[in-house]
């Protein structure tokens, strides 16, 4: 048991989380994913007499597992970890995960902490907007976050400003936190999200690229202090939410106000706003006219019961915007007000699972989701189901589907998980969808089909074999040059990823990729096919000093057959490289910490592409097939 505490109490070792996140969080979604960890690894939930769902929060961390962990701790808050997470089939890095971000002590201290980070972006290159003077500002690119925290109290500041922008907190994000056990209270920006997602949910999505089980089964009852740049991603107000249990029973009922201008395309003399800016770029007279452009007014009440294994609850939210809208966005809605009404509801236990939410949009437009999730032995089984009216509307609701956006779907998912042997698990999911109209960028309804099969052989000798296999028909369309109507045609995409991960000694990580796609467009188009490789060596020099180096080849025929791979640059900065024509990539990067509070980031990227004259699109081009950057971060931190 002591050798267990003392396995379970060591730092998580980045490789070993970025190898998790990137396996069970799809690609564009993984700056969410992490910034969302970071924030409960720096705030950690208190688990004395939290809500049943209060980890439910973290990611891939389902309703039964953040109970059962929940209910285990107030029976036994000595409960060693072995016993705490027994029988959870949870990884050892699952269960690092949790350590971290949970708080075990029934009374915890009065003391400071603070963490303070920079970061900037220096790029070699000069583009195209600043070097003809369509940007206003100039080259810096700093991102800046304070968090400090005492007692019961946390203040949080993000300040950023990109490329070719004109302040140096051109975004700028404050918040102010108190909570107590029954009581927490935001004032400033925060997050908020509600149920299985149909109204409200937080800025990640963990798609059918994430983990194939737990990411069928969406569920969060939370407000949180904002942590993104995105302006459209937050609310800006107040929000509280109170907590009271009756035995095992416990209620909770969370409220917010909100009122924020936001990024839009505003036509004044017609007074109508015909689109959300969500590109977050404000660095021309066009893109800075669209900066705060549409008051926004919004006002949610979330009302949720749980005993033991059973959760209820209901969510009302309302938004009214100082223009009307006239936008084809399946995401915004036509006119100046909306509401949504949802009902949602869920069952777990050790063998099963089952829950789903039931919306109505401006009281007349349904939307819906069910989903199930059964265990027997070493295998695991998940059913998702999903229905969404054509006129459904919710700008910050989540679609657990072929898109992000809860309109106009309906679809199937079934997938499968079996631990074949202590070191071998294979997964698969099948997803069968249809829209119920045209989209936007497809003049027919568009129907698909959609599956994956992925294997993972974990060997502490031999290393971590990682394969996946992946094919999507769906359909699509174009319309060629002076045509009237598209080409409607089946898409075709196959891909095939091997992954391979070693310790060649105890400092040093081997980690190699090889993707590979084929496209066909029902001889409407020539066929594409392309690859991709990177080679990965990991050293920690010394216990305050590690290194990474990475050179990755691609050679792809169009952005139709692009691979993508990350770049985790270092904390909250991580960056998805659709790797497209010929050409290769290359990063360093560089983690020291001089002293204890201190931790010092350092990354050099290239991007190369031989065959090309210039690189970037729009005013970002740049006048050379080279684009060299460095990233400086510095972290503060420190905690009596």
């Amino acid at each position: 048991m002591p050798i267990s505490n003392y396995l379970y109490s060591q730092n998580i070792d980045n490789f070993e989380l970025e190898r998790f996140l990137i396996q069970f969080s799809s690609e564009d979604e993984l700056s969410d994913v992490i910034e969302t960890l970071e924030y409960y690894f720096a705030n950690p939930i208190k688990l004395y007499k939290a809500r049943p769902d209060a980890l439910t929060v973290l990611p891939n961390v389902d309703y039964y597992t953040s109970s059962t962990i929940v209910e285990r701790f107030n029976n036994n808050p000595r409960i060693t970890y072995l016993a705490l997470f027994d029988g959870l089939g949870l990884s050892d890095i699952q269960q690092k995960i949790i350590i971290k971000a949970t708080n075990r002590e029934i009374a915890p201290p009065s003391k400071f902490s603070s963490d303070y980070r920079v970061r900037s972006q220096e790029r070699f290159e000069t583009v195209r907007g600043l070097e003809e003077k369509k940007y206003l500002g100039d080259k810096y690119d700093i991102y800046q976050r304070f968090q400090a925290s005492y007692s019961d109290f946390q203040l949080q500041a993000i300040g950023n400003k990109n490329l070719g922008e004109i302040y140096l907190y051109d975004f700028f994000s404050i918040g102010a936190k108190y909570q107590t056990d029954k009581l927490k209270l935001i004032v400033g920006d925060f997050n908020a999200a509600f149920g299985c997602g149909n109204s409200l949910w937080q800025s990640y999505s963990m798609g059918k690229g994430g983990d194939f089980i737990r990411s069928a089964a969406p569920y969060n009852n939370s407000i949180k202090l904002n942590t993104t740049t995105l302006r459209t991603n937050f609310m800006r107000g107040a929000a509280v939410e109170y907590n009271f249990n009756r035995l095992w029973h416990n209620f909770s009922l969370t409220a917010f106000v909100s009122h924020i201008k936001r990024p839009a395309n505003v036509d004044t003399a017609k007074k109508v706003a015909t689109s959300i800016y969500t590109t977050n770029y404000f660095r021309t007279k066009t893109e800075i006219n669209k900066k705060d452009a549409l008051g926004e007014n919004s006002f949610a009440l979330n009302f949720a019961y749980n005993y033991k294994k059973i959760t209820l609850g209901a969510t009302f939210f309302s938004i009214k915007y100082d223009y009307p809208l006239k936008s084809s966005s399946s995401r915004a809605f036509e006119g100046s007000y909306s509401d949504i009404f949802s009902l949602y509801g869920l069952y777990s236990t050790r063998i099963i699972s089952f829950g789903g939410e039931y919306s109505l949009y401006s009281h007349e437009f349904p939307a819906m989701k069910l989903y199930s999730i059964f265990k027997i032995n070493n295998v695991d089984f998940a059913l998702h189901y999903r229905n969404y009216h054509s006129n459904y509307r919710s700008f910050w609701g989540y679609n657990f589907g072929e898109s992000s956006i809860p309109a106009n779907e309906e679809g199937i998912y079934t997938s499968i998980s079996a631990k074949l042997s202590k070191n071998l698990k294979t997964e698969a999911y099948l997803d069968l969808y249809r829209t119920h109209l045209r989209t936007y960028s497809v003049e027919k309804p568009i129907k698909g089909v959609d599956y994956s099969i992925r294997n993972l052989y974990d060997n502490k000798l031999l290393g971590s074999f990682y394969l996946t296999i992946k094919s999507e028909a769906k359909t699509d369309g174009f319309k060629p040059k002076g045509a009237q109507n598209q080409v409607i045609y089946t898409h075709r995409r196959n891909e095939v990823r091997f992954e391979y991960e070693r310790k060649l000694i105890k400092n040093l990580t081997l980690k190699t990729r090889f993707d590979a796609t084929d496209v066909s467009f029902e001889q409407k188009k020539p066929n594409e096919n392309g690859y991709a490789t990177y080679f990965q060596l990991s050293y920690d020099m010394l216990d305050n000093l590690s290194i990474t180096g990475r050179i990755s080849i691609f050679n792809t025929d169009s952005y139709s057959s692009a691979v993508w791979h990350y770049e985790y640059r270092m904390p909250t900065s991580i960056y998805t490289n659709p790797l497209y024509d010929e050409g290769n990539c290359f990063l360093l990067r560089l983690n020291y910490s001089p002293l204890k509070y201190i931790k010092l980031f350092l990354a050099y990227t290239r991007l190369e592409k031989p065959k090309l004259d210039n690189l970037g699109s729009s005013y970002d081009v740049i006048k050379s097939n080279k684009d060299n950057r460095l990233y400086l971060q510095i972290n503060i931190n420190y905690s009596e």
